[in-house]
């Protein structure tokens, strides 16, 4: 009796040792079970919520989670930026780790993504997947439904939720008129949406140029509304200048600023393509400004190759070959300013078709005045005082008809009594075409001669600079078009801390276009060298979609899934998360412990009996 007690307690102590476990929940689950978990690090998870901030609320019960599961259970920890190290399964140690680590986000990634990306990490078939979502439920990142259901999956989503749904955001900017030149007055525009559901008055936005302060505005925005805000600055230098509007909110602060960058070129570059002889006002008119570079060629002088290096292209009266046109529409196309002066003869027909522009039905011979001007066109806005009270247009004797498409963005100058188009203009790719119906000779009209004259060309040469693209959002994909002509070198754009990456480049017409990876961005204003020579200035703002406060209910969540095909639970993310979740393991070892010490007291206990 005494041996076997004896040696009971021996066995009892070695399992003991041994650390053995009980398993809860289902058996075929949790045999070298997987456990993938996304953490959703957009910026909209930098939300206070009930227990802090929603981020670091996912981040401390992600890594509590692991105690509900065995010690031999394998980890991948999936979030927005999806890089390389979140590709491989890991011990529990190293996931917590690598949790801890986890930093918000401007990337944004739609779950449905998430979970194609953990069942392609997840190779192998007879093990269980769990997938742990923990997530503020922002509306855009469910937006589409292309995951790929599969039978040993189980989806567990842990709704966190803000404690506040209010947000302002600056939405976006762009210049009141086009033409940038020192001096202008400029009126920037700015969009502000409120996202929250409490107005929003007596705030103030600030614009800064260069580093400069130069104006603060007030503005209200009502509940779930937007604003635009108009902020005048001078435009006080040529060449490429950085500019951020900011605003104050909290706790939400990455959509607080905006930037944005633009060029101002030192000179207008101009080029008349002309065979006439007779005076030349263009000349007059041009010459007197030294911010104007005026060229006068015939058609067959005109270097093809160089016509990219001008803002403003007048053809006057000319013969144009089949290169050149295609050049002149590509110039078009890419930014450039096009003006077409027909003759008795000469219509272009051929390069209005090429530049998606009106069709020319016939020569009318018809004699008057010019009957209305369009006086709220940009070409006119500021150039004459009192215009609308008492003037005098141009005379014509004959002009080409038009015949308009419906489709077509025709926006006149002037035209005759009966409504014809005598001036106007059009869009054409990133640039803009102006038409005169009548032929610039003496013969047909006075225009030349006529006061209206100096303020049309003068200003159509002041807003024929080409107007860059003031800045780009940070989302996949990217591409941003720049002029980096001549340059055969690789491109490569660099922060002010110092970051440079060398994006991909791919040459269309007479500019060049980069596809930087969104991932390696960070909102403000880069600098663009192609070799190096410094070519722009380029400014990136993280994307607006992480702004609203949109979001889903936990049952349009769980829906979201299971119409899908999955099976999904909803886990409450609460202080006791791990014991919620049924698949953990129970240590036993202090029973064979128990165990082990009660055989020995037994065996104390017999011998002290037989020795009494």
């Amino acid at each position: 009796m005494l041996l076997l007690l004896r040696m009971a307690a021996i066995a009892f102590l070695v399992l003991a040792f041994a650390q053995p476990v009980i398993h809860q929940g289902d058996a075929e689950n949790v045999d070298n079970p997987r456990v993938a978990v996304y953490i959703d690090n957009s910026y909209s998870m930098d939300a206070d919520g009930e227990y802090g901030t929603l981020i670091e609320w996912a981040k401390t019960r992600a890594c509590e989670l692991t105690q509900a599961f065995p010690s031999n259970t394998e980890y991948l920890l999936t979030t927005n930026e999806l890089n390389r190290q979140q590709q491989r399964w890991v011990s529990r140690e190293q996931f917590v780790d690598w949790v801890q680590k986890v930093q918000t986000t401007h990337i944004v990634t739609e779950v449905d993504d998430i979970i194609n990306r953990q069942q392609m990490i997840d190779c192998d078939s007879s093990k269980m997947l769990y997938s742990f979502i923990f997530s503020d439920l922002h509306k855009p990142a469910f937006a589409t439904h292309n995951a790929r259901p599969q039978s040993r999956q189980h989806i567990f989503l842990i709704p966190l939720r803000n404690a506040s749904q209010n947000n302002i955001a600056i939405d976006s900017v762009w210049f009141s008129s086009p033409g940038l030149y020192v001096g202008k007055i400029e009126e920037l525009t700015v969009r502000i949406r409120n996202y929250g559901g409490n107005a929003l008055h007596n705030a103030n936005i600030q614009l800064f140029v260069n580093d400069t302060l130069k104006n603060s505005v007030p503005f209200s925005v009502e509940a779930n509304s937007m604003v635009d805000v108009k902020c005048s600055f001078l435009h006080s230098k040529s060449g490429w200048n950085r500019g951020r509007v900011e605003i104050q909110d909290f706790p939400i602060t990455f959509d607080n600023q905006l930037f944005f960058s633009y060029n101002i070129l030192p000179k207008t570059n101009i080029l008349r393509i002309s065979s006439k002889t007779t005076a030349d006002y263009f000349a007059i008119l041009y010459n007197a400004d030294s911010s104007f570079n005026y060229t006068r060629l015939s058609p067959l002088n005109v270097i093809a190759d160089k016509i990219a290096d001008y803002q403003i292209i007048i053809i006057d009266a000319a013969e144009l070959s089949s290169g050149l046109t295609e050049n002149i529409v590509r110039f078009v196309n890419d930014g450039g300013t096009l003006v077409l002066l027909p003759s008795a003869t000469q219509n272009y027909e051929a390069l209005l078709a090429q530049t998606n522009g009106p069709q020319v039905i016939g020569w009318t011979k018809s004699e008057g005045m010019a009957l209305s001007l369009n006086v709220k066109h940009n070409i006119f806005r500021d150039a004459i005082d009192g215009l609308q009270h008492n003037y005098t247009l141009p005379s014509y004797k004959g002009y080409f008809k038009m015949r308009i498409n419906t489709r077509q963005q025709i926006e006149k100058l002037f035209d005759t009594e009966s409504g014809d188009l005598l001036f106007f203009d059009y869009k054409c790719g990133q640039g803009v075409v102006y038409v005169s119906t009548m032929p610039f000779n003496i013969d047909y009209t006075n225009i030349m001669t006529h006061p209206v004259f100096v303020p049309v060309f003068y200003n159509i040469a002041l807003q024929s600079t080409r107007t860059t693209q003031m800045f780009s959002t940070i989302r996949q994909p990217m591409q941003v078009r720049m002029d980096a002509r001549g340059g055969s070198a690789s491109i490569s754009i660099s922060n002010a801390e110092g970051k440079t990456i060398y994006p991909h480049r791919q040459e269309t017409g007479s500019v060049s276009v980069i596809y930087p990876n969104a991932a390696d961005l960070s909102a403000g204003v880069w600098t663009a060298h192609c070799g190096n020579d410094m070519i722009g200035e380029l400014s990136f703002n993280f994307d607006r979609t992480e702004s609203s406060q949109n979001y889903l209910s936990n049952d349009g969540a769980l829906e979201h899934f299971v119409n899908q095909g999955f099976k999904t639970d909803i886990i409450e993310a609460g202080p006791t998360l791990s014991q919620t979740v049924a698949f953990s393991e129970v240590h036993i070892w202090w029973l064979f412990a128990l165990l082990s010490l009660i055989c020995l007291i037994v065996e104390t206990l017999i011998i002290r009996l037989k020795i009494l």
